[in-house]
Order: structure tokens, then C-alpha cells, then sequence
């Protein structure tokens, strides 16, 4: 999939502690790493945008790959709760696979929870609704 800069801005927001929350569990390797690229696109768009940006598949994908480490949520959750304290504002991308995926049913409802406000964006950068 190739993915363009939007000409309008993803987050039209002073800068935010953004929680990037995007599907990764699969059993193909080869769908893991697409979405680890996807989410890390997105991510750069949204660095370049002065926001700071945590995800969780970008940080944790290489780390689990090079340390032969676990790939799926519950391994990563402790991080990924810190972030969580950490994150003022979550973005969901909504990527094929968003609708099972286990880690971001938990990462919703933190984000509920903590009452941040939540944009949704879609593969192609459109954005859903803030």
C-alpha cells in the first residue's frame, strides 16, 4: 500500500503527546512487518507535525524481532499502560485488522477511560473524526 502526505494536517492541533494505537497480531510475518511500516509512516507524518508520538507497534516490532521476543499484546502491556499516563491525545488507525485486534480493544478503552480525545484515521491518511 502506498501511503502520500495528506495536504491538510492529520492532527490540525498544538503539538500532542500522541498514543499511535494501529493493529499488528497476525500470523503472517509478512502482514506483521507491513503494518509495522504503515503505523511507521504514520508516525513520521505526525512527527513532522511537531507532535511526539509513541507506538507501540513501531517501538516494540524491532525489539521483539532482533530479541526474539513475543509480538503480542499482553507481553507489551506494562509499556504500553506507562505510555498511556504519558499520552494526552490517542489516534486510532484504522488498518485491516483493527476490528480483532486484542491490543487496540485495550488501548480504546484506556483511552476512554482517561477521557482522551481520540482521532481516527484511515489507511490513505483520511482523517474520521477528532
Amino acid at each position: 500500500m502506498s501511503v502520500t502526505e495528506p495536504a491538510t494536517k492529520l492532527l490540525d492541533l498544538p503539538p500532542r503527546r500522541v498514543y499511535l494505537a494501529s493493529p499488528y497480531s497476525h500470523p503472517d510475518i509478512k502482514i506483521r512487518t507491513a503494518r509495522f511500516r504503515m503505523a511507521a509512516r504514520l508516525a513520521a507524518a505526525l512527527t513532522k507535525e511537531g507532535h511526539i508520538v509513541y507506538s507501540p507497534i513501531c517501538h516494540c516490532h524491532p525489539i521483539s524481532i532482533h530479541g526474539n521476543l513475543p509480538g503480542n499484546a499482553d507481553y507489551w502491556l506494562k509499556l504500553n499502560e506507562s505510555m498511556f499516563v504519558w499520552a494526552n491525545h490517542l489516534v486510532f488507525y484504522k488498518l485491516d485488522g483493527w476490528y480483532t485486534s486484542v491490543g487496540m480493544n485495550i488501548e480504546i478503552r484506556f483511552a476512554l477511560e482517561k477521557n482522551l480525545p481520540i482521532t481516527t484515521i484511515e489507511p490513505g491518511w483520511r482523517k474520521v473524526r477528532r
